[in-house]
């Protein structure tokens, strides 16, 4: 994996919102493993949890199971 990669388990998941602000579900799940972007979202703390909030379209892929 690149360095400007990174992997993240996904721990909720809201809907997609293009860019005409049409609602679209997200095809991503609670536990899915996924291969985002280094540098971006927006860190924050919960229950005592690191956590990362990050847009849809950082994100590259979706590792298999």
């Amino acid at each position: 994996m690149s360095e400007d990669h990174q992997r993240a388990r996904v721990v909720a998941v809201g809907d997609r919102v293009t860019r005409t602000g049409v609602h679209v579900p997200s095809e991503l799940q609670e536990n899915d493993i996924v291969v985002h972007t280094t540098f971006v979202g927006q860190p924050f703390a919960m229950d005592g949890r690191e956590l990362l909030s990050l847009p849809y379209h950082y994100i590259l892929g979706v590792e298999d199971a």
